[in-house]
């Protein structure tokens, strides 16, 4: 009575041959990288046939196996091209047998499986364009980025570094939409739950480029052009967490980076570094009226540390840079104490003296002079530049 009818058995088990022949061919596909067994029309009329989530399973390893093939320069006309290979992407990975993905374990299967696959996948080249086959665009496309928030807040609640890394290089792809994957993590993390933040702490050793690329977004967000471009403390907390867990990379950069196939996104070049912003954390710190002193003290310090552990001659910011900073310390100290102002320069003397002795900085000498005649005196600024000229 409680048993499948015989029509349901015999499509249950011709389902479960269609699964069992596409994975086996996946597998067997992915062990070979044979390009030429890539046919996008076979593959498409297998997919329809098989339920979620192997589908999702099958174009990961089908984007793996095309990306391993470029990088063999083993690419042909009569395999799967980057176009079929995205229309799989669209048609399988985010669509639940081929209707809208709306239950939230069903989501939570997706990310699991993506998490999954990047931690097996060791070769980083692979892992990086499979990850810009399912979330990169050129143009701003508001749903991929509504799932790539999605799983950007599953994998920092996961500490899930594989992941984590691929959101990094996303970003560095996409800078303007980097501002708002950043704040989305501000506003999950610390403002809808303020004691959630922990997980967002922990990046610095789970992910170092990520914190290295949220720390250059949150930087040109808060730029202390004015009251209302301040870091929220939380956040400054945050940042000081990274550059203990990974002060190098915060002031040598990362380097040149992979070179990538890119089915969605466009390279773009080098930009700004997050150390110029945090210096200027650092040092307008004292003149905030509502900072907490000790936060930006040891953001300061651990700064300092940074820059000592800087490659030499690789020059992180420039006389430019100062005279803005300068001209940003003189807006603020009309309406500040002497104390506070002269903490202020003592900062910004403490980290130019280090930024010289690590050879950091490219400055001249007509340049630190002006600096002297723009602030206001101050005994530590005076000896530094002294012993320079």
């Amino acid at each position: 009575m409680w048993g499948q009818s015989p029509g349901r058995k015999q499509r249950s088990a011709q389902r479960r041959q269609k699964e069992e022949t596409i994975t086996a061919r996946d597998d067997s596909t992915s062990k070979d990288h044979v390009p030429g067994s890539l046919n996008a029309e076979e593959l498409r009329d297998q997919l329809v046939g098989v339920g979620f989530p192997v589908t999702i399973e099958v174009v990961l390893n089908v984007a793996d196996q095309y990306f391993l093939a470029w990088k063999a320069a083993m690419l042909q006309s009569s395999e799967l091209s980057g176009d079929d290979l995205l229309t799989l992407v669209d048609q399988f990975v985010f669509t639940k047998n081929g209707a809208e993905m709306t239950s939230p374990f069903d989501r939570l299967r997706l990310y699991n499986l993506i998490w999954k696959h990047m931690s097996q996948q060791r070769d980083v080249q692979v892992k990086l364009c499979t990850f810009d086959a399912l979330y990169g665009f050129t143009d701003k496309d508001e749903e991929r980025m509504k799932w790539l928030h999605q799983i950007t807040s599953f994998a920092v609640s996961a500490n899930a570094g594989a992941v984590l890394d691929c959101v990094a290089n996303w970003m560095k792809l996409h800078p303007t939409e980097a501002i708002e994957v950043a704040d989305r993590l501000h506003h999950d993390f610390c403002l809808l739950l303020p004691d959630a933040h922990e997980p967002l702490m922990m990046i610095g050793m789970a992910s170092p480029s990520l914190a290295y690329r949220l720390a250059l977004a949150y930087v040109t967000m808060y730029s202390m052009s004015d009251s209302k471009a301040f870091p929220p403390i939380i956040l400054v907390r945050v940042v000081i967490k990274w550059l203990t867990d990974c002060p190098q990379l915060f002031s040598t950069g990362e380097g040149c980076g992979h070179k990538l196939r890119l089915l969605r996104s466009q390279s773009l070049n080098p930009e700004a570094i997050p150390l110029v912003g945090l210096i200027r954390w650092s040092v307008i710190g004292p003149l905030i009226q509502s900072a907490n002193g000790w936060d930006y003290s040891d953001l300061h310090y651990k700064l300092l540390m940074a820059i000592n552990l800087s490659q030499p001659n690789k020059h992180l910011w420039t006389s430019d840079h100062l005279v803005v900073l300068a001209k940003l310390l003189l807006r603020y100290t009309g309406s500040h104490g002497d104390v506070d102002v002269g903490k202020a320069v003592d900062r910004l003397a403490q980290i130019l003296q280090a930024s010289i002795t690590s050879r950091v900085i490219s400055i001249r000498s007509a340049h630190l002079n002006s600096l002297l005649s723009l602030l206001p005196s101050n005994r530590l600024l005076t000896m530094v530049i002294t012993h320079i000229n």
